[in-house]
């Protein structure tokens, strides 16, 4: 084996590390990242390794909606990721869902505002192409598919494999291969 073969794999996924965002919470004076800045490039990011059954969208040229529910911690933090084309469908961004809204939902954002009313959101999203991410403590051992958790100042994700699996939707390797851990059977 040559002495620099493992070496792009790795560089492989120190990038992809950075386009989701895994990497220091950046204190750059007044342009400091915030923590919903590096959690809006995760969920944007998201999309790009994940792949939705066809009948999850009304036709090929309809949005991926990311759904934000709960009290919105983001701010603009999303607004340059809305109308970027992601996997050929335009990301949007629609605030305010409550148990009744998710129908039409790509990903379901579920903010800590949000914490007591957890399963319901996940009883509403099942068996549904709906990918549910949060940042509440525990958010994938609950049965949602994506937590953004923060260890020693670094936003990190873990993934819920029998939860994406549920919802129809496949989860990229490379995507698996950075998250910080996997549950692949629900308990």
């Amino acid at each position: 084996m040559a002495a620099g073969a493992g070496l792009i794999p790795m560089l492989r996924r120190f990038a992809l590390g950075i386009l989701l965002g895994a990497c220091p919470l950046l204190a750059l004076g007044d342009n400091a990242i915030t923590e919903y800045e590096v959690k809006a490039a995760y969920l944007f990011n998201f999309a790009k390794y994940l792949e939705w059954p066809a009948d999850a969208f009304a036709s090929r040229e309809a949005p991926l909606t990311l759904c934000l529910s709960g009290r919105d911690p983001f701010g603009g933090a999303l607004a340059p990721y809305e109308r970027r084309m992601v996997q050929g469908h335009e990301f949007r961004v629609r605030r305010g869902v409550g148990l009744d809204d998710v129908r039409g939902c790509h990903m379901l954002f579920l903010a800590e505002t949000e914490e007591p009313h957890v399963q319901q959101f996940l009883r509403a999203a099942a068996r549904q192409p709906i990918v549910t991410v949060s940042d509440i403590k525990g958010f994938i051992r609950g049965g949602g598919t994506i937590g953004l958790v923060e260890d020693e100042q670094r936003i990190q994700f873990e993934v819920n494999l029998a939860s994406a699996e549920r919802a129809g939707v496949r989860v990229n390797s490379q995507l698996l291969r950075i998250a910080r851990n996997t549950r692949e059977k629900a308990q």
